[in-house]
């Protein structure tokens, strides 16, 4: 069988502009896949780091970041590629920053969906069609496109150019996902392509909730029943900390992928306080340090992860707080009977709504030292 003639276009973002050892681990993975790496670094990068890069391509574009991943897809594909090399490729994989791995060879991802004729491109998962959450729109099914493949049929039909050319720079994450993620498996589709995903060909299948994100919903089901080839940052939060640990555990203990590589870069994260407040170990743990008594406002699902979170640590908390108690539990208080100390702590462990609703309250009664703010 004639060897699939494979290129790799790669976007990197990183605000301090470094390249953790997740990433090396990633590109050097993929290199036997591919017949070249394109590497496209939206924002800045140091020199140190472009070094590093440069182990494993000679082909770095540096440019402003301007309109997110399909911002470095569109800039490549029209300004970078010239339209004739388009044509040499068999394959053309566009893949990005936001997943660890790989937890299984790379070989056994492609030469499985080699198997699966027809198709004019595949990724790794889908979202499946449900009602958004604002129950006013709906996002219709599409494949995601973290790790999207695109085959010679599509990349050599007009309307693939066709498509970038009529992409306009997003300025925010849900415009990006609504005008690249989900418009390019809508596009295509519409004109007689078709796509798949490799959660859809694996020899098992896991039942799902319509409009779940299946990487963060279902990481562990993911992973034992059908080898997925990775785990995404996404998945690996405090307020998703059950699921998390279950998936964390299983990959240590049957995988070969180093988990310093995740823990590591997750440990920069928290340094730079670039991951948001309420799921910052580093953060948590200070505030715990600095109080006497710990109290976790929220009894839902982020505030029970996050009792969970604290178990995994060894740390105190004396209970949950609710504004109205509507079951009898010895750990839940309702915070309007409560009387608290200077030396007394809250975690504002809620959703944006009820944080909007709840913040106003205790800031009337409490010393902004005493709340640790979600957001």
């Amino acid at each position: 069988m004639r060897k699939v003639r494979r290129l790799g276009i790669f976007v990197f973002y990183d605000a301090s502009g470094i390249v953790d050892l997740y990433i090396q681990e990633l590109l050097k993975s993929l290199l036997s896949e591919l017949n070249k790496l394109v590497i496209v670094v939206n924002g800045k990068i140091t020199n140190n780091c472009r070094q590093v890069l440069e182990k494993y391509s000679n082909n770095i574009f540096i440019r402003e970041n301007k309109g997110f991943d399909a911002g470095a897809y569109k800039e490549f594909f029209l300004n970078f590629m010239p339209s004739e090399d388009l044509e040499q490729w068999d394959e053309v994989l566009l893949f990005n920053d936001t997943f660890y791995g790989p937890l299984v060879p790379w070989e056994v991802v492609f030469k499985r969906m080699e198997k699966e004729e027809g198709l004019d491109f595949w990724g790794l998962s889908r979202y499946n069609e449900d009602s958004f959450s604002n129950k006013r729109s709906t996002y219709p099914s599409h494949i995601q496109s973290y790790f999207l493949v695109c085959r010679k049929s599509l990349l050599s039909n007009p309307c693939f150019l066709k498509f970038w050319n009529g992409f306009d720079y997003t300025i925010n994450r849900r415009e990006a996902t609504e005008q690249f993620e989900i418009r390019f498996s809508v596009y295509f589709t519409e004109k007689g392509f078709i796509g798949k995903a490799y959660t859809e060909v694996c020899d098992k299948n896991i039942e799902m909730e319509p409009g779940c994100i299946s990487y963060i919903d279902y990481p562990y089901e993911l992973l034992s029943e059908l080898r997925f080839p990775v785990i995404k940052k996404q998945a690996i939060t405090v307020d998703n900390f059950k699921k998390a640990r279950k998936a964390l555990d299983y990959i240590e203990k049957n995988t070969n992928y180093d988990m310093n590589l995740i823990y590591k870069h997750l440990t920069r994260l928290a340094q730079e306080n670039r991951i948001v407040a309420l799921f910052n170990p580093i953060r948590l743990e200070m505030f715990c340090i600095e109080h006497k008594r710990i109290f976790i406002y929220g009894h839902g699902k982020i505030g029970t992860n996050l009792a969970e979170f604290f178990d995994y640590k060894g740390w105190n908390f004396e209970g949950f707080l609710v504004s109205e108690k509507s079951e009898q539990k010895k750990d839940v208080f309702c915070y309007y009977n409560m009387k608290f100390s200077r030396d007394d702590g809250i975690i504002l462990a809620l959703g944006r709504k009820a944080y909007q609703e709840v913040f106003p309250v205790v800031k009337k009664d409490l010393q902004m030292s005493q709340l640790f703010l979600p957001y």
